[in-house]
């Protein structure tokens, strides 16, 4: 028997055994871990499609709640008049400036400007 164990032949039947075992041990091991892999993959990719949905979700809110944003501060601009010609003083009045711009560059709307100017 102790001849057996140290035979050549005893060598590679314990040889090709372990390889055997090896292999059908690393081929389970192999399929466990990719069915975890794809699992774990399958929940972080449902993750991430709820989470872009909600990224969708608030990007169009933002639109809205910007939108909303520039029609009040139009709507809020709507009696004022901006004018690009007039340079910035330190010290003015606005007022004077204005009347005096429109008397001097728009004298065609000298009567309705004083009645506008009047009544600001």
């Amino acid at each position: 028997m102790e001849a057996f164990f140290k035979s050549e032949a005893f060598r590679k039947i314990l040889s090709t055994a372990v390889n055997v075992a090896v292999e059908t041990a690393i081929k389970c091991f192999k399929n466990e871990f990719v069915e975890l892999i794809d699992s774990r993959i399958n929940v972080l990719e449902d993750m991430n499609k709820c989470l872009q949905e909600d990224l969708n979700k608030l990007n169009r809110r933002l639109d809205e709640v910007q939108n909303k944003a520039n029609d009040n501060e139009q709507y809020s601009r709507r009696n004022n008049l901006q004018i690009y010609s007039i340079t910035e003083k330190q010290i003015e009045n606005c007022y004077d400036e204005v009347t005096k711009f429109c008397k001097e560059e728009l004298p065609f709307l000298k009567l309705g400007l004083m009645q506008i100017l009047t009544a600001i």
